[in-house]
């Protein structure tokens, strides 16, 4: 059922940030905003969000709340539902803002929510940090707006190394929705990056969205004879595209970005034999990792996402500038952020040196017997 078009409110709060300044926030706690699809077909996204809140509030929490000089102060998570909707995250947005007061905004986990909500809190002064909204246009031009996951550009560039390097490859196709921003622009990034390399790109194949029957795309890759074969694509084409690629009896090796880190079983089944780049694995070697999964897992009677992890990770860097700044002000905690040069975070050490985009290490997964493998870390150059 379509939805009547009604009047984004205006999001009125602004302060002057100037490092030092105060913005509002309430004395006795410390109120955070949890803006996420808490319905519709991105809900699976929002459940993994609130656990990883949840899962950083409850310990916040257990002493009496975080430790800000010398008073602790309980941290509230106000929940606000987005319905995946850029009118309905402004709304939500401008009710925590100016009734509700928070401190920061965590969230929205998707970049076509994250980027007019994050210009909106810029506007205000309020600081956000998204978990996993990957588009650079959520950071661009803002000063209280930062990210936890690396930035579509740089997956991109993981990839291209790791096929070049790690796989030997020296020719690659792409097969991508022309008519989705993600898939489209991850494509070109791989493509430039590789070529940049010394890789030759052989075959660029474009559908639109809808489409079902890519055989007659992959007939004209497999004649271009790739090495690898890129798929930045969304589960559902994923799923169909491997099924006629194996089908046509195309060899080359498959590579896959964040969106094939999928949930369903039987989904992941098919993905046999894929290396696709994401954001986080439980599987990863570090000792926080295995702290964080095993109390995820404990609390929720399942494996920690990537989305979960990342919001964590949110909260985590937020208490750090809070405990850091001695203050609950919106204006001293985007200055704290600024001035984040390294953080270490269950999804890796994250360096921001003064930009609001970390950089970061990727993680490569192996499809290997039905599951996701852990292959190794990508550090940025």
């Amino acid at each position: 059922m379509s939805r009547a078009w009604r009047p984004v409110p205006v999001i009125l709060a602004s302060v002057l940030v100037l490092c030092g300044c105060a913005g509002s926030s309430r004395d006795a706690e410390l109120r955070v905003g949890l803006l996420v699809p808490l319905s519709g077909s991105f809900r699976s996204l929002g459940t993994s969000v609130v656990e990883g809140a949840a899962l950083a509030v409850e310990q916040a929490n257990r002493d009496g709340g975080l430790l800000v000089g010398n008073r602790r102060h309980r941290v509230v998570l106000l929940e606000r539902d987005t319905l995946a909707s850029p009118e309905e995250a402004m709304r939500a947005a401008a009710e925590l803002i100016n009734q509700s007061k928070v401190a920061a905004l965590i969230g929205p986990p998707a970049s076509r929510t994250a980027i007019p909500v994050g210009r909106a809190a810029d506007r205000a002064q309020v600081p956000l940090i998204t978990p996993i909204a990957t588009n650079p246009a959520v950071t661009e031009g803002t000063r209280c707006v930062f990210r936890m996951c690396f930035t579509d550009s740089f997956q991109g560039e993981v990839l291209a190394r790791f096929a070049e390097e790690n796989l030997g490859a020296e020719r690659a196709a792409v097969l991508f929705d022309v008519s989705n921003e993600y898939n489209r622009d991850m494509a070109s990034m791989f493509a430039r990056l590789f070529e940049d390399l010394g890789g030759a790109v052989v075959a660029e194949e474009e559908y639109v969205t809808g489409e079902t029957d890519f055989r007659p795309h992959i007939r004209r890759i497999a004649a271009s004879r790739p090495d690898v074969l890129f798929l930045p694509n969304f589960v559902r084409d994923v799923v169909t595209q491997l099924e006629q690629i194996r089908a046509a009896g195309l060899q080359a090796q498959v590579l896959g970005s964040d969106t094939m880190s999928f949930r369903n079983e039987e989904d992941v089944r098919a993905l046999e034999g894929v290396y696709f780049s994401t954001h986080f694995s439980a599987g990863a070697p570090e000792e926080a990792v295995s702290r964080f999964s095993d109390e995820y897992r404990e609390r929720f009677g399942r494996e920690p996402t990537i989305a979960g992890a990342l919001t964590y990770d949110a909260f985590q860097l937020l208490y750090r500038v809070v405990t850091e700044e001695m203050s609950m002000e919106t204006g001293a905690i985007c200055c704290g952020l600024r001035r984040v040069d390294r953080f270490e975070g269950v999804t890796g050490a994250m360096i921001f040196d003064g930009s609001p985009d970390p950089e970061k290490s990727a993680v490569i997964m192996h499809v290997r017997d039905g599951a996701f493998q852990f292959h190794s870390r990508v550090e940025p150059r």
